[in-house]
């Protein structure tokens, strides 16, 4: 999160960055009080959007009922762009690979 916020500007500079975080929506707003971001948090505390979007991880020996660290670059005709999905818990996309795939899609 911390390395996200350090890149915000030029995340903001290429598109639009959202976060959605298998949390409630109360669980979110004190995160948000304790540390406010610069981007927006989406709660999916049903996990509703995990399941839509493939991401939902049910059981496993690093997670429950949870999500896995994804990633997705929208163009702005609306065509995914970029897809990352980690294994596991501890896998992310490098924040200079979203820079790369943002900066790719608002010039195409």
């Amino acid at each position: 999160m911390a390395q996200l916020c350090r890149e915000f500007q030029t995340l903001a500079a290429a598109g639009a960055l959202v976060m959605v975080l298998p949390q409630k929506a109360d669980a979110l707003q004190a995160y948000l009080r304790a540390h406010p971001l610069p981007f927006p948090l989406l709660p999916d505390g049903e996990r509703s959007r995990s399941r839509d979007w493939g991401v939902y991880h049910p059981l496993g020996i690093d997670a429950f009922r949870t999500a896995r660290p994804a990633s997705f670059v929208v163009g702005g005709d609306g065509k995914l762009r970029y897809t990352f999905v980690g294994g596991n818990q501890f896998r992310s996309a490098p924040p200079e690979t979203l820079v790369e795939e943002l900066q790719a899609a608002a010039t195409q």
